[in-house]
């Protein structure tokens, strides 16, 4: 049920905080994924929470807030150019959290029970849940609450497998939309070809996506 959902994925969300020349930023969510070959975790957010144009002499810095209150600086890693994601890297992060598994896009459908998990104004570790209301072209719709500061959490089918990652809610309707789980892997492709120059046919044990469920 929903409290044993919650009690088995919370350790795996985070807050993301944000500073620009020593001056909060504004925060966000995201959601622990997989390792890389070295045993390094890696957090999964939006890109418009990290990425940020800056002033000439600004600098700008991650700190990832754990479940249980721990606090731990982070550095972006990689952003997608096509998808509102990115990945912060958390060098302390392995044995504080679990990774999540990602669920593909066929593997959904309408009316499905979903829960987003997340700090929306600000309140870690909200708990949501709502249905799949729509399967967009290029998001999940659904009608759980969200709201600024949920932005990157992870969005959770019922047996607690990420298949989406919050992005925007509606300006004037109680819908919220989620980037597909195939998105992130697509991204983890683009991370690894600009990491490495190096093409890949689908996924490689070189991504940070332990990620199957």
């Amino acid at each position: 049920d929903a409290e044993v959902l919650f009690d088995r994925v919370r350790v795996s969300v985070v807050r993301v905080n944000v500073d620009i020349d020593g001056a909060d930023h504004g925060q966000g969510s995201g959601s622990i994924i997989g390792v890389d070959r070295f045993g390094q975790l890696y957090v999964l957010t939006n890109r418009h929470v990290v990425f940020h144009e800056l002033r000439e002499g600004q600098r700008v810095s991650y700190e990832v807030e754990l479940e249980s209150g721990v606090r731990l600086p982070a550095a972006l890693d990689f952003y997608s150019r096509d998808d509102d994601l990115a990945l912060v890297m958390v060098p302390n992060l392995t044995g504080w959290g679990r990774p999540v598994p990602l669920l593909p896009r066929d593997r959904l459908h309408v009316g499905q029970r979903v829960f987003a998990v997340g700090s929306p104004i600000g309140l870690a570790h909200t708990f949501t849940s709502g249905v799949i209301s729509a399967l967009r072209s290029e998001h999940i719709q659904t009608d759980a609450t969200v709201h600024m500061g949920s932005s990157g959490g992870p969005l959770f089918d019922a047996t607690g497998v990420v298949c989406g990652v919050v992005t925007m809610t509606h300006q004037h309707k109680d819908f919220s939309f989620a980037v597909y789980a195939d998105a992130v892997f697509e991204m983890l492709t683009e991370r690894y070809v600009a990491k490495t120059g190096q093409s890949v046919g689908g996924r490689s044990s070189e991504l940070p996506a332990d990620a199957s469920p």
